[in-house]
């Protein structure tokens, strides 16, 4: 797939604009973006919350990002669905047991990810390619990681065809749940005996 103007890039990030979320990456990220590639990006910020007004505001010239404040399941779905990139972006200082919702939306989209969040999410990302991990608050790595996906798209597409696979693996609820039972009965085999 070729991005142009008309036909964009689009990156997801949903939050609820918490204090824990980078929402100054993000804009600057845009700020990069647009000023390095035009509208070959689009990026789809969706959710409300404490940081949302001020993003907006620092946004204000910018015209390759969305803000859609709060959307129905259903708006997002449709958003999901037109999308390729989730973007991960907290705040520094998260380090560890941190694996928030969004991952398992963006993967169940299969989607390729740029996350800054050095957690189990780094790991999952890396060990499934899935995506590309950057360092936390620095949007010049974050914009880079997506011109990346716009100068190799096949590498976007393996990334996305990879998160397909680890959900259609990993996320299945029948063979979870077959294999959860499978742990509960070795439990209680073991406390048999």
């Amino acid at each position: 797939t070729e991005f142009t103007d008309q036909n964009p890039l689009k990156c997801m990030y949903v939050t609820s604009w918490g204090s824990s979320y980078d929402a100054n990456t993000l804009v600057e990220t845009a700020k990069i973006l647009q000023d390095e590639v035009g509208q070959k990006v689009h990026i789809i910020a969706t959710g409300d919350g404490e940081s949302r007004a001020n993003s907006v505001l620092k946004a204000k010239q910018l015209t390759n990002i969305t803000f859609t404040g709060f959307i129905s399941d259903q708006e997002k779905n449709n958003l999901l669905n037109e999308s390729h990139v989730g973007l991960v972006l907290m705040k520094g200082g998260i380090t560890q047991y941190w694996i928030g919702n969004k991952i398992a939306e963006y993967i169940a989209s299969s989607f390729g990810i740029v996350n800054n969040v050095e957690t189990e999410v780094a790991q999952l990302i890396k060990n499934n390619n899935i995506g590309i991990n950057v360092p936390s608050e620095n949007p010049r790595r974050v914009a880079d990681s997506i011109i990346k996906y716009l100068d190799y798209p096949s590498t976007l597409q393996e990334h996305m065809n990879n998160s397909k696979e680890l959900f259609g693996r990993s996320f299945n609820r029948k063979q979870n749940s077959i294999e959860y039972i499978e742990y509960l009965e070795q439990i209680c085999d073991l406390k048999k005996n």
